[in-house]
């Protein structure tokens, strides 16, 4: 099965839900960063994105501070706690945005990470002058997925074909070749408490992730609705559990119920003015009010708890399933 067997969301829709991340530094110099999605639409053009925080990383490490970076032998007990958002000094982080012939820079203007389970949040906004709105987002279905499923990968492979700049006149041009990857598969194994250095909740499928699809959904093809079930996190290749070098193979995901325990500074106002989200709460909280389309009910199934260790999540069956 490859990706030309089946299409299960228009390739429209794809290109209005499914984005490119990019980083614009402080050289005006372009990045390709990786992919997000939208999930909710709170005006036409303001929405939040799922990615995968080792983009949002990515960006403050290698773009934006990288002299603040550590060498690998210092110590854990003198490293820097790592932040649950990403503050840029000199970056702009972007998606780009496409509705039709209509392309548009949708900015970051705030970011949530759990950084341990490789999830984040984006809110993006397109300036009010700009031909573009976000008329789609993608439903999902946060329940864990099972062995055997039929899964289709979708990212934004490296775009950034060429960047040219004259610092004397400020005329600087980036020529973008703008695609969507889609990667068709199974789940071959459920990994509850991961795989080889990625220690949080996922899954393995039998097909390869291209560089510049993290971040993207994993969408699950099995059932009568296309739903979003996972995250695009790493290819595998290169890293199975027992050393064997292979090549083009494994992909591994997160599970999509992780990003769910992201804690907000959103609030959500219902149609009369009501308050239905306070700041400070989950995103389980917006899945709850409706503002996520979730199959899956997480805010019925996850439990998040503080602990003196820290943070800990579970999904917790209740009932039967949706």
């Amino acid at each position: 099965m490859n990706s030309s067997d089946i299409q299960p969301i228009p390739l429209e829709q794809l290109e209005q839900g499914v984005f490119p991340i990019v980083a614009v530094g402080g050289d005006a110099r372009w990045h390709p960063v990786g992919t997000a999605f939208v999930i909710a639409v709170s005006e036409p053009k303001t929405a939040l994105l799922l990615t995968a925080a080792h983009n949002l990383e990515y960006i403050l490490q290698k773009i934006d501070a990288p002299h603040t970076q550590h060498h690998p032998t210092v110590a854990p007990d003198f490293r820097a706690e790592r932040p649950s958002w990403i503050d840029l000094s000199h970056t702009h982080p972007y998606v780009v945005v496409r509705n039709g012939t209509s392309i548009a820079l949708a900015e970051m203007v705030r970011s949530w990470c759990m950084v341990d389970f490789d999830v984040a949040l984006m809110l993006v906004k397109i300036r009010p002058d700009d031909d573009a709105d976000f008329p789609y987002r993608l439903a999902l279905d946060s329940r864990p997925i099972k062995e055997g499923t039929a899964i289709m990968a979708v990212g934004c492979p490296s775009m950034i074909r060429d960047f040219t700049a004259n610092y004397d006149t400020e005329d600087f041009l980036a020529e973008l070749g703008i695609r969507l990857q889609t990667r068709v598969g199974r789940v071959i194994e459920v990994c509850p408490q991961g795989v080889s250095n990625k220690r949080w909740p996922g899954f393995l499928v039998d097909t390869l992730f291209d560089f510049g699809m993290s971040g993207g959904p994993v969408i699950d093809l099995s059932g009568a609705v296309p739903l979003v079930r996972g995250i695009v996190c790493f290819d595998m290749s290169e890293e199975l559990e027992d050393g064997t070098k292979v090549a083009g193979t494994q992909g591994f995901a997160s599970m999509l119920w992780l990003a769910m325990t992201i804690e907000t500074q959103l609030t959500l106002v219902g149609e009369d003015g009501s308050l239905l989200v306070s700041e400070n709460s989950r995103l389980l909280d917006i899945v709850r009010h409706g503002g996520v389309d979730d199959h899956g009910r997480a805010h019925e199934h996850v439990r998040v708890q503080q602990t003196a260790s820290g943070l800990t999540c579970s999904w917790v069956s209740i009932g039967s399933e949706p």
